[in-house]
């Protein structure tokens, strides 16, 4: 019955507003940022220390295993539906500390490396 629970489970969401995620990302010493967009998204501006995952990928599976599942992920993409879609996956992975930037980078009031 394992598997009929991981089909209807869902992820939990913890979203927040470009200033409180922020906020979040200063004060958490165990954390990864996570940008989910295609790699030409990525190097057309992204933020900092951000590792790029492409949720379409067809290794997204696999180049996500190279990261703890006890660290917390800041989850982001271009306008945050991406993102959404990558949790179910990353719960699915057994990454239960996701943290969703709210708008993605549209909203977001950091800074951008290029």
């Amino acid at each position: 019955m394992t598997w009929l629970k991981n089909l209807f489970q869902t992820a939990p969401i913890n979203q927040f507003p470009s200033q409180e995620w922020l906020k979040q990302l200063k004060t958490d010493k165990n954390k990864i940022i996570l940008d989910v967009r295609s790699a030409r998204k990525f190097v057309s501006g992204h933020i900092p220390k951000a590792h790029n995952v492409d949720m379409f990928s067809r290794n997204f599976n696999s180049e996500m295993s190279q990261f703890d599942i006890d660290t917390n992920l800041y989850v982001y993409c271009r306008s945050g539906k991406r993102s959404m879609m990558a949790f179910r996956k990353l719960y699915k992975l057994g990454f239960e500390k996701l943290n969703n930037l709210q708008g993605g980078i549209m909203s977001y009031k950091g800074p951008i490396k290029k």
